[in-house]
């Protein structure tokens, strides 16, 4: 690992950038492609009833790790490099998160049942059980990746990415093909390789966290500012609540999906449900990510001209080609790579018809960052808040359709990354029409002075 570390601190030096940026870029990229690549073999060995299972969880879950430590470590990376103390910075979001991070793991241990129940099926309350630990878990290491981050240091968690993805694809797919037994069993057991995961990458961090305060205390420590709590909660509540809508949209289609799909295929709705959120987004996620992660490379130089434009289309052109493979290649990827037996034929034809996600998912992401350049992230929230209504309104209006049946979710996507970017791409037009109003203005007012210039010149 410090062979690896030290060639990519002299890539860092030849490109201009250092503290394990380009590092953090590439894991996280790395991460991407692992946590895709991990849902082939899971989807294979739980079967499309335990990957239903095991996906019902997921919404749920990512809701209450975005309530307990979702936008801290952005939060935290932009108060530290603002001059605020980090250590003082730390303590202060640990006090506030790691209760709120216990709270939401005792709250899946005692409502598990009824969560369940709600989503349509009981079984699911075993795989909340034990992943709810990594709710506790995953807040602290919110916290001190912040830190890290906000002293400009990325390679602690860029490497505390790459083992949380290793650990959970390795010990949960060794443990499967060991463990021999019921459906439940195995999903309790992904979802137990997850908790593992987590509590992995927190050592890790905690280790990497003693060793760098032992380190600061031999330097001479600048005068930093203090903050105060309320200061600190204002700062992170709305960078919270941003990253909040899809989680939400998701966990709201969790409940909608099943008991909508149990009115037509009664104990197969589970089944259905997973081939869709386990075989379909895990193919259709994989360009998506890897377009994503490319595209936050240009995040430091984007900006809302003729070039970002450019790099909007090019994502756009790029995840069009990828959605062209897709639709090719849906045949093959359901037989060979997904064994889904009697719903082959509906996991075919979702990937080919989820293609359309790939572009105006990418493009979303490009347009995001177009937004972000010129600071206008409250329009993107809104616009993308107005696409999850549609979502759930869609949703709901056609999964109980039986001709329609699980391609409502899939309507439901489209519409929300459609009316997100539709709305966004309105806005920048907007902002690109008023750039060339103001120019135009100004060349009038400087054309206006040099006549007048040149007529009293005349007249003299």
């Amino acid at each position: 690992m410090s062979f690896l570390l030290s060639k990519v601190n002299g890539i860092e030096r030849r490109i201009g950038i250092a503290n394990g940026t380009f590092f953090f870029m590439a894991s996280t990229l790395m991460v991407k492609v692992i946590g895709a690549l991990y849902k082939i073999p899971l989807f294979n060995l739980l079967g499309t009833e335990g990957i239903g299972l095991y996906q019902m969880v997921f919404p749920v879950y990512a809701l209450l790790l975005t309530f307990s430590g979702g936008g801290v470590s952005t939060a935290m990376t932009r108060l530290v490099g603002e001059g605020y103390n980090g250590e003082d910075l730390l303590k202060k979001c640990l006090k506030i998160f790691a209760p709120l991070g216990l709270f939401f793991t005792f709250f899946l241990l005692t409502f598990a049942n009824k969560i369940a129940f709600l989503q349509g099926n009981e079984l699911a309350a075993g795989l909340y059980r034990a992943i709810s630990p990594s709710v506790f878990f995953v807040s602290l290491i919110a916290c001190v990746r912040g830190y890290f981050q906000g002293k400009s240091n990325f390679t602690p968690t860029a490497l505390s990415q790459v083992i949380e993805q290793l650990v959970k694809a390795v010990s949960g797919l060794i443990a499967l093909l060991l463990v021999q037994g019921s459906i439940l069993l195995k999903g309790i057991i992904a979802c137990l390789a997850i908790t593992l995961s987590e509590l992995i990458a927190l050592l890790f961090l905690l280790i990497k966290l003693k060793a760098s305060k032992e380190k600061s205390k031999e330097n001479i420590i600048k005068e930093e500012k203090l903050i105060s709590y309320g200061y600190a909660f204002k700062f992170i509540l709305p960078i919270t609540l941003s990253s909040i809508v899809l989680p939400i949209a998701s966990f709201l289609d969790s409940f909608i999906a099943i008991n909508a799909l149990k009115g037509i295929f009664y104990d197969k709705a589970t089944s259905l449900y997973g081939v869709y959120t386990g075989g379909v987004d895990a193919v259709i996620s994989l360009p998506v990510n890897l377009l994503h992660c490319l595209t936050l490379g240009f995040l430091p130089k984007i900006s809302l001209n003729k070039k970002g434009v450019k790099v909007f289309w090019g994502v756009v052109f790029t995840a069009g080609l990828a959605g062209i493979a897709v639709i090719f290649t849906a045949p093959l990827v359901s037989d060979f790579l997904f064994k889904s037996g009697e719903f082959s034929s509906i996991l075919t034809t979702l990937l080919q018809y989820s293609s359309i996600s790939i572009i105006l998912h990418s493009g979303l992401h490009a347009v995001n960052l177009l937004l972000l350049s010129v600071n206008k992230q409250r329009v993107s929230l809104i616009n993308l808040l107005s696409g999850v209504i549609c979502k759930i309104i869609l949703s709901v209006s056609l999964i109980k359709i039986p001709k329609i049946n699980v391609f409502g979710m899939l309507i439901s996507d489209v519409g929300c990354y459609f009316v997100a970017l539709i709305l966004n791409l309105v806005y920048i037009c907007y902002i690109l029409k008023s750039k060339t109003a103001g120019k135009a203005n100004e060349n009038n007012v400087s054309g206006i002075g040099r006549r007048s210039k040149f007529t009293f010149r005349k007249s003299v």
